[in-house]
């Protein structure tokens, strides 16, 4: 399969990624882009979300990990996605959750927003049928969001910084539950995270 890493940023995700197909890697940003070795990527590319440099009907499956809160126009990034993909190909996406508790901690990761669960699925139904859709990240969102209220004008890009480097393992089990949770078909009331699958 040929699959789009829209916004891959350093490319965390692109190992796990390469076991499904061949991946174009696509970030705005030069200098991140040459950070990324060159066994993570089928192909590498300088692009911009909201004007994809790929022919249309292109890719089978595209990501959006964290990207669509960053971008001046979503509407117009989901509908250069939907350009860019095969018929019935896929889309997996996250953003971040609730408007309320956007803070200096996203400023300082240039959000240009946090959404409610009914505005990013507006965004979506406008151009894909939507196959999952729900909240991420709920067992740890009470603590996350006490530390953003108790510091509303922390600026670092990881607030998670502040807490002992054992607990890693602990969040890291804590979310690889949610997950399991998700593929059994629960769906979580709440969370800090959105993430939908769509299908063209």
């Amino acid at each position: 399969m040929k699959i789009l890493d829209l916004g891959v940023g350093t490319g965390g995700d692109l190992l796990m990624l390469k076991k499904y197909g061949r991946v174009y890697a696509t970030d705005i940003n030069k200098e991140v882009l040459k950070l990324i070795p060159k066994d993570y990527y089928y192909e590498k590319k300088f692009c911009d979300a909201e004007k994809i440099s790929y022919p249309s009907n292109y890719f089978d499956i595209v990501i959006l990990f964290d990207v669509l809160e960053h971008t001046e126009k979503d509407d117009k990034v989901i509908k250069e996605v939907c350009r860019v993909l095969k018929k019935k190909g896929t889309l997996l996406l996250t953003v971040p959750a609730h408007p309320v508790i956007y803070s200096s901690h996203d400023s300082a990761l240039e959000h240009k927003r946090r959404y409610t669960r009914d505005g990013l699925y507006d965004v979506l139904t406008k151009n894909f049928r939507i196959e999952k859709f729900g909240y991420w990240n709920m067992f740890l969102s009470p603590l996350i969001i006490l530390f953003r209220l108790l510091k509303p004008d922390n600026k670092k890009p990881d607030d998670m910084s502040i807490f002992p480097k054992f607990l890693d393992k602990v969040f890291y089990l804590i979310l690889s539950f949610e997950n399991k949770l998700i593929s059994l078909g629960f769906l979580l009331p709440f969370g800090l995270t959105l993430y939908a699958k769509c299908r063209k």
